[in-house]
């Protein structure tokens, strides 16, 4: 080795440790990676936001009012209702026809599944009280919401939140709190930027689940529609996985978690002395109009589709859809509100019921809740 190849790579090593110096300088100025948060709440640009975080009313109520808790995700958060007439509002509006006294709060946040649903109202219990708990149930998102470590369904890094999972039957977690860091405070940000890069949480976490359903290799035949999609299929990280027929492994296992997630949710709102329900918005029901500006969308056929992802393919059946409600509300108190008006959803792309959808559903809502009795019994001893 000559003495200028020597030099020479010792001219690259100096390069090359200025050039990671100045990396690492960088991102430290910016900030990069930021903090790993596992959970979230309503971001600050969709008020009013409560004093727990969520999107809706402040939290006040008198000592002989109802105080009735809507519990949910993004159909509680309603980014699309005016900060004038969030969901809290119009339930309450629509209660207070039956029940003067009512006093309705919103726990919820967009992407929540039952998991960071039962940690929100396990939080609003330490500090406040409640008559009567209403659970909105979305079955499209809540089953692979609890299964997984991650809220996203196109393989695309998403973000992790608190997760709950099964051993031996029982409910165990949750993995941490709401807005926890989990990733380690690296010495190194090149170091913590690579590794946020590589690492997949689904990949250990995969290693609790039930196997998944492999799909077939071509489309399903004798089907209403043939759709290709973008989401998870064939890890049932997907809306619809709850529609597959027959029902996977995977998804039973998730059927089950969200039903001891509910049980552990009805269980503290006995504790505090509130009665437990859950409701679901029926939207392909006979009794539910259909919405033309959701026509030809493949989540609208009332039949059966082909539906595909990067060659894997199943049967998606609405029959099914319906008998996971069905099994998921299995011994709860259980209301299906249908969706009677033809235009209540936000877009043809955006299945969130708009303002219309949202007093329609929730004035619905409170007639059922009326006619089940579950304003009947305010429980005095629970008033603090």
């Amino acid at each position: 080795m000559t003495k200028n190849s020597v030099i020479n790579g010792v001219l690259v090593l100096v390069s090359i440790c200025v050039a990671l110096i100045v990396v690492e300088a960088a991102l430290r100025v910016f900030n990069i990676p930021e903090p790993l948060i596992s959970g979230w709440r309503t971001p600050a640009e969709f008020p009013p936001i409560n004093q727990l975080g969520w999107r809706g009313q402040k939290t006040a109520y008198k000592q002989d009012d109802f105080v009735v808790v809507l519990v949910g995700d993004s159909n509680v958060e309603c980014r699309i209702c005016p900060a004038e007439e969030t969901t809290d509002v119009i339930l309450q509006r629509a209660l207070r026809g039956v029940h003067p006294k009512a006093r309705d709060v919103a726990l919820g946040s967009a992407g929540f599944g039952t998991d960071q649903e039962y940690l929100a109202l396990q939080e609003y219990f330490s500090r406040h009280r409640a008559d009567l708990v209403l659970h909105w149930l979305t079955i499209n998102n809540d089953i692979w919401n609890n299964t997984f470590r991650t809220h996203g369904v196109t393989g695309k890094r998403a973000r992790p939140k608190p997760t709950f999972w099964l051993e031996g039957g029982q409910l165990r977690g949750p993995t941490e709190d709401i807005e926890t860091r989990i990733d380690p405070a690296y010495t190194s940000r090149i170091v913590g930027l690579l590794d946020r890069v590589w690492h997949n949480p689904e990949t250990a976490w995969a290693t609790r689940l039930p196997p998944a359903g492999p799909g077939g290799t071509e489309p399903p035949q004798g089907t209403d529609a043939t759709h290709r999609d973008s989401e998870l299929l064939e890890t049932q990280q997907a809306h619809w996985s709850v529609w597959m027929r027959p029902r996977t492994a995977r998804v039973s296992y998730g059927i089950d978690l969200t039903r001891a997630l509910l049980d552990r949710m009805r269980d503290l709102a006995t504790r505090n002395k509130a009665h437990f329900a859950l409701f679901h918005v029926d939207q392909l029901g006979p009794g539910a109009a259909r919405d033309p500006v959701r026509a030809g969308n493949p989540r609208e056929t009332r039949g059966t589709v082909a539906v595909g992802h990067r060659g894997h393919w199943y049967l998606a059946d609405v029959a099914q859809l319906q008998a996971t409600v069905a099994d998921v509300a299995r011994g709860f108190i259980f209301l299906s509100v249908p969706i009677t008006l033809e235009h209540s959803r936000v877009s043809a792309r955006d299945g969130h019921l708009n303002l219309n959808g949202n007093r329609q559903v929730l004035g619905d809502l409170a007639r059922q809740v009326q006619q089940s009795k579950l304003l009947e019994n305010g429980l005095l001893e629970n008033r603090r």
